[in-house]
């Protein structure tokens, strides 16, 4: 048994002998197109059973990058959190998002806090429009980069702890697997 096709903009334009570029015009409003003619495609592209691919829409835009800093000397819950957030980065890549994930194992961020203010730094020049961060101990010293991030538009969130000093970020607190979900 054969499934069913699913409904492109190109059967829209045949069925109602118009371009391809009107009908796309008209599902996303943008450029010139008649009232009349746009209402014609939003009914016609109903009525056909046509829905959005969201991932045929990711392929046509730029990608985007989300980093993440993982550092924490208990390797068991390294591991879940690594496994929460790895996992969920991995089923957004259908959407063209993808990751750039760093792991500081078996150390507090403390320990490495040269090399996580150099990474906190590159994700900012590479202009990467969120960060995740899972740091261990006294991780007040990543407050003002995590500021810079912010003050840039650079959504941060905090998973399993907050970061001492900083007023603008979100934080997720859950068991390892959750937080990194989340």
């Amino acid at each position: 048994m054969s499934e069913k096709k699913s409904t492109t903009i190109y059967d829209i334009a045949h069925k109602l002998n118009i371009s391809t570029g009107t009908v796309y015009r008209a599902l996303h409003n943008t450029g010139r197109i008649s009232p009349v003619t746009r209402q014609r495609v939003l009914e016609t592209a109903k009525s056909m059973g046509y829905k959005v691919n969201p991932a045929a829409q990711a392929l046509s835009r730029s990608p985007i990058y989300i980093g993440a800093v993982l550092c924490c000397p208990v390797k068991q819950y390294l591991d879940e959190i690594k496994s929460g957030v790895c996992g969920k980065l991995e089923e957004l890549k259908q959407y063209n998002v993808f990751s750039d994930v760093r792991v500081f194992e078996n150390c507090n961020s403390q320990d490495k806090s040269e090399e996580i203010i150099c990474i906190l730094n590159e994700f900012k020049e590479k202009k990467y429009p969120g960060v995740i961060l899972f740091l261990s101990g006294d991780n007040s010293f990543a407050a003002p980069y995590i500021d810079e991030l912010c003050s840039q538009n650079i959504m941060t969130a905090c998973v399993a702890n907050d970061i001492s000093g900083v007023n603008t970020i979100t934080s997720v607190c859950a068991d390892g697997v959750t937080a990194g979900s989340l």
